[in-house]
């Protein structure tokens, strides 16, 4: 299937929230072959699960072959206000 290179994240930093389930990880996917610099994937769990570990190395392998974007696991509850704004105003992301 091919990249979808109309989805305006060329060279941008995204989020997505609730990224461990099937809709979240298609999104972070989709985001990353559109060119996003890097997605930010929130979820309350301590670590991220196995399924997202395996996405994120799919990721890393498609390096040098059009998908230049890495995943980040990132642990917060994104209903408190104050995390979210402690984890997004150093990179400006929120």
């Amino acid at each position: 299937q091919p990249p979808l290179v109309d989805m305006a994240a060329s060279n941008r930093v995204a989020i997505v929230t609730g990224a461990y389930g099937g809709l979240g990880l298609e999104s972070a996917l989709a985001l990353v072959e559109a060119g996003a610099r890097v997605v930010y994937c929130i979820g309350r769990a301590a670590t991220p699960p196995e399924k997202w570990v395996k996405l994120r190395e799919y990721v890393a392998r498609m390096a040098g072959k059009g998908v230049e974007g890495r995943l980040e696991y990132v642990s917060a509850d994104v209903t408190d206000r104050v995390t979210i704004s402690i984890l997004c105003w150093p990179a400006r992301i929120c």
